[in-house]
């Protein structure tokens, strides 16, 4: 069950009677999830679990990334938000009965990865700061430890089978996801989720400035 109390002051300062309101839904759900006689028919916890996610993503979308739009979505059990600019999911929810949290999303424009700057690998490597970070990837199976090599493996795996295939096989490029302990409070969890967010963000905003900029290029020379 999430805890509501922080164990340390919060620097997005979400009060605790919010944390409270989302904290209810969820655990609303789980118990939903260990009654398998009423699961299908819980439409109305569903929901909730759903708005309690869905307001904290937004709330966290506001900030990180102020002049992008979102809308929201949800599939089967996981609810998350797509940004119109990146044109990318980021899911939040508790991912299993144990209760933990878990927040992914799919990096976009995955084409360019070969391109990134250093800028780049430090920001996904400050992401390992704020929670559990691993890649799980889509079509490689990379014996590698580290992450950044994981995303190398699919990133070269891919790059085999656009050439092969002459297709942008790049669209099933895997997702970078974070978790945090059930015995985390819900506040402290909104704290580093905020973070992590910001982070993530960030990560697909710069794969998507080269795809942006090589889009309007192409444009520039249809219009010549």
């Amino acid at each position: 069950m999430p805890k509501i109390i922080s164990t340390s002051r919060s620097r997005n300062q979400i009060p605790e009677a919010q944390a409270a309101q989302w904290a209810a839904a969820i655990v609303n759900w789980q118990e939903a999830l260990r009654r398998p006689q009423d699961f299908p028919e819980d439409t109305a916890a569903l929901r909730a679990y759903w708005e309690a996610y869905w307001d904290i993503l937004m709330r966290m979308s506001a900030i990180a990334a102020p002049r992008d739009s979102w809308e929201r979505f949800s599939m089967a059990c996981v609810p998350f938000i797509e940004s119109k600019k990146l044109r990318t999911q980021f899911c939040f929810g508790t991912c299993d009965l144990t209760g933990r949290f878990r927040m992914s999303v799919r990096l976009a424009n995955a084409q360019y990865l070969a391109f990134m700057p250093d800028d780049f690998w430090r920001t996904l490597l400050e992401v390992a700061d704020y929670g559990t970070m691993s890649f799980e990837a889509n079509v490689s199976f990379s014996k590698h430890k580290s992450i950044i090599w994981k995303m190398i493996d699919e990133f070269e795996s891919l790059r085999r089978e656009s050439e092969a295939h002459h297709r942008d096989a790049f669209c099933d490029f895997g997702s970078i996801i974070v978790t945090w302990p059930a015995s985390l409070s819900l506040v402290d969890v909104y704290d580093r989720g905020m973070e992590t967010f910001r982070r993530l963000y960030r990560l697909n905003y710069l794969l998507y400035r080269p795809a942006y900029q090589s889009e309007k290029a192409r444009e520039k020379r249809t219009n010549t």
